[in-house]
């Protein structure tokens, strides 16, 4: 493997690795009711419709905790 194709790969790590890490705020953000974190997540691409560990997009979690603020901001968001 050559020098460039190494450091290629080590980016998409880094790309796929910063993503991970990204949905996982998501939805703390989301369980928390920040607003604003959201819109900044949303500007980086973070991935809204993640899934966590039991299947639950971010979505979800707002629904489930009746989050009515939580939940119109997600939906605007998406619908970007």
């Amino acid at each position: 493997m050559s020098t460039l194709d190494r450091e290629r790969e080590r980016e998409r790590e880094e790309r796929r690795v910063t993503a991970g890490v990204l949905d996982g705020v998501v939805h703390i953000a989301t369980r928390h009711g920040h607003l604003k974190v959201l819109e900044v997540l949303h500007k980086f691409r973070a991935n809204f419709e993640a899934r966590d560990t039991q299947g639950r997009s971010a979505l979800h979690l707002a629904t489930a905790a009746s989050n009515f603020m939580v939940i119109r901001k997600l939906l605007s968001l998406v619908r970007e």
